[in-house]
């Protein structure tokens, strides 16, 4: 006898997801190689790339995403891989200012899949620089502490 609903793929994981229950675990990364800033090149050990954790790789994507603006580079146009934090360098902070550097930060990151949540911001001010600090809450419930100067 056929049946007289149609098969709608997914239908089970969209059921438990509006049940509030999880459908499956977060993909994997593939593997992340660690990448010195400062250089502008990937680092070596022994003549060979050295990989990164889970948190390592996270921490480094968003160091790498809090200094990435908005289509600066070709490879990032037309993409949501970008935060403006870098628009208060050299002004004073004020309080709508560190408004918005939360919104943009916490929305940029919120892209990736490991992060649940973002909090616990905090600014210093020191001359033409700004230190944030924040708190990345992952999936798995690992806490991570970020420290930014901009």
């Amino acid at each position: 006898m056929a049946n007289i609903f149609p098969l709608i793929p997914g239908l089970q994981e969209q059921i438990d997801s509006a049940n509030g229950e999880p459908t499956k675990d977060i993909q994997e990364l593939g593997k992340c190689f660690k990448f010195d800033f400062n250089t502008n090149s990937f680092v070596l050990e022994n003549g060979k790339l050295v990989e990164l954790d889970k948190i390592d790789a996270v921490k480094q994507w968003i160091k790498l995403i809090l200094n990435t603006y908005k289509d600066k580079f070709n490879v990032y146009t037309d993409s949501n891989f970008y935060c403006n934090v870098k628009d208060v360098s050299g002004k004073r902070l004020t309080p709508d200012m560190q408004s918005k550097i939360i919104s943009d930060i916490t929305s940029s990151l919120l892209t990736h899949r490991y992060i649940k949540s973002v909090g616990n911001f905090s600014f210093l001010q020191e001359r033409m620089n700004v230190n944030i600090n924040f708190d990345v809450t992952l999936a798995s419930d690992e806490e991570i502490s970020i420290s930014e100067i901009i």
